[in-house]
């Protein structure tokens, strides 16, 4: 039984993550007679016959043929989007990756693995499979990334093929074409923004606006429409700051109010200087102070208020850890116990609040 990796271990370790890696960011070209030999294991290994191998530019490409294979001449009035693979493509890598270290160290030797493995090297993006054939997608031309290593462009496809298709994305973070284009040209409303239900994708717009044309217009965007109101700033210990730049400040809010339509809205912008991540989440606008109206966006069972142990916040997600007693409550509440939900002042929120991001 491995019990401990010896140094030689531990550096061979790094170098099949940086392997897979580059398997991903440097975008080798396809290897076709491996490709080839990888499928039709995949489709036997599965219990199906060998199918055609059709190999496309991109994924726009595939989409196209296999609608065209489907329909004829009226694909365009019968089109539909086909999944790309749930298994054999850049999605495996991470767990490929791990498995892949353990057979180079001999504590694994799985003949399937070892095949699965060699078809996912073979150099492109994703497939379509389908009974008879197999839709094969190129790699890309390019994939930007961020210093996070998010696919990141506020100038062209985050990721783009030969074909001049690609997809757009903001901090890892995906965006339609008509979403870049008006941020792009700068056509994007304060009022598409407040439209926006995604907090992800709001989280992006601002992202773009800081990148592509600077904090100035950011500001602009903003205070044209609202008014900031409050602030709060919000420090940790320094043990809540493990991993990141150990900045003492690690929140800080500030809500906004204004208008769009006569209608009156409110926004808290969050902002963790340790990550550099920010959001802009929206509010009742009843609220005067940053503290309450971001603890208002909290809310936990009435029956368990006073068993909250700790609470931890990701973006517009909250996860609450219980006492023993809450924890044993928690298991005899009813629906309408869940159902039956209140929010908890600013004070209590961050005396609770233990991590964020």
């Amino acid at each position: 039984m491995l019990e401990k990796l010896t140094p030689e271990q531990e550096a061979l370790m790094y170098e099949v993550r940086d392997k897979w890696n580059d398997q991903l960011f440097k975008l080798p070209e396809l290897n076709l007679e491996q490709l080839t030999v990888g499928v039709k294991w995949l489709y036997k290994y599965c219990g199906f016959e060998e199918p055609q191998i059709i190999v496309c530019e991109s994924i726009h490409e595939a989409q196209i043929t296999v609608n065209q294979m489907k329909h004829g001449d009226n694909w365009r009035e019968n089109f539909s989007v086909e999944p790309l693979c749930s298994y054999g493509d850049i999605n495996d890598y991470g767990w490929v990756a791990f498995y892949d270290f353990f057979t180079q160290i001999d504590v694994i030797n799985n003949e399937d693995f070892n095949a699965f493995k060699a078809l996912v090297s073979a150099g492109y993006f994703s497939m379509i499979q389908m009974d008879t054939h197999c839709f094969v997608i190129k790699n890309p031309v390019h994939i930007h990334r961020n210093e996070q290593n998010q696919m990141n462009s506020v100038d062209d496809y985050a990721i783009k093929f030969s074909d001049g298709t690609g997809m757009y994305y903001v901090n890892g973070l995906f965006i339609t074409d008509e979403l870049f284009d008006k941020l792009q040209n700068e056509t994007y409303t304060f009022e598409d923004f407040s439209k926006e239900t995604n907090e992800e994708i709001k989280s992006a717009c601002i992202s773009y606006m800081q990148q592509k044309h600077g904090d100035s217009y950011l500001f602009d965007f903003l205070s044209a429409n609202m008014k900031e109101i409050d602030s709060y700033v919000d420090k940790k210990d320094e043990k809540y700051l493990v991993g990141t730049t150990q900045s003492m400040t690690v929140g800080v809010y500030t809500l906004f109010k204004g208008k769009v339509n006569d209608v009156q809205i409110a926004y808290v912008r969050c902002y963790c200087p340790s990550t550099d991540r920010m959001f802009f989440l929206g509010v009742d606008p009843k609220f005067k102070t940053a503290k309450n109206a971001i603890a208002s966006l909290y809310t936990v069972p009435k029956k368990l208020v006073n068993e909250i142990k700790s609470i931890n916040r990701q973006g517009e997600r909250f996860s609450t850890t219980f006492t023993d007693a809450g924890k044993a409550l928690l298991k005899t509440l009813t629906k309408e116990d869940f159902e039956d939900m209140t929010t908890i002042t600013g004070d209590k929120y961050f005396s609770l609040m233990k991590y964020e991001y």
